[in-house]
């Protein structure tokens, strides 16, 4: 496993217990105890913060609305993608069998890796940098509302799951509107405009998606 001083510094959180993150770290296949435990506190916090989140945020939303972007928000997919921008599979202790068939890199034990750090973090430093935490990895503020043309967060999908990185935007204010370029490996994708850097960004994203042939 790859040092905690460097995953800490990834993470951006100094923890008070270094031993709660190793636990959060180790697969149920390598050892006992292990991470089981973290996994279910740390899906109940982040079900928590995200829906808090979108209820404070979003006050004039239906509750079907919402349920919807907090589905993508904690599904599964999304957060193996944040667990391997995060390179959380250079620190999982595994078995020798679950070594051997890669499975430092399926997205069932990236995802369940990431709730356990989650955990970690509140039972270390307390609620207070666990919501940071989330709040900051999670993008919660960059993903459109409207789930269903959510093209900034299927872009990010996307190149999260191939090419394990992050799209990056340039956007600027031109008068009233902002204009915003979309970059994937130091190349432009997609440009894109909007009343909003957010709404910018998310044509932007529809641009690159339409020129990936993905939509």
């Amino acid at each position: 496993m790859s040092d905690l001083n460097e995953l800490e510094s990834v993470l951006g959180v100094e923890f008070s217990n270094r031993n709660i993150l190793r636990l959060a770290l180790t697969h149920k296949s390598h050892s006992f105890p292990n991470n089981d435990r973290l996994e279910f506190l740390g899906d109940s916090i982040l079900n928590f913060v995200v829906t808090n989140y979108l209820f404070d945020k979003y006050d004039n939303a239906t509750a079907g609305n919402m349920s919807r972007l907090k589905s993508f928000l904690v599904s599964g997919e999304y957060l193996a993608n944040i667990a391997k921008t995060l390179n959380l599979n250079n620190y999982i202790l595994l078995g020798k069998g679950e070594k051997q068939s890669h499975g430092d890199l399926k997205p069932s034990i990236l995802s369940s890796t990431l709730e356990a750090v989650i955990a970690a973090v509140y039972i270390s430093n307390g609620l207070k940098d666990a919501k940071d935490f989330i709040l900051r990895q999670f993008g919660i503020d960059s993903v459109p509302f409207d789930i269903d043309k959510n093209y900034k967060g299927k872009l990010q999908i996307h190149t999260a799951k191939r090419l394990n990185i992050l799209p990056t935007y340039n956007t600027f204010a031109d008068g009233n509107i902002y204009i915003s370029e979309v970059i994937i490996e130091n190349k432009i994708f997609g440009r894109g405009e909007g009343t909003s850097k957010k709404a910018a960004e998310n044509d932007a994203a529809f641009c690159a998606l339409k020129k990936l042939n993905l939509i």
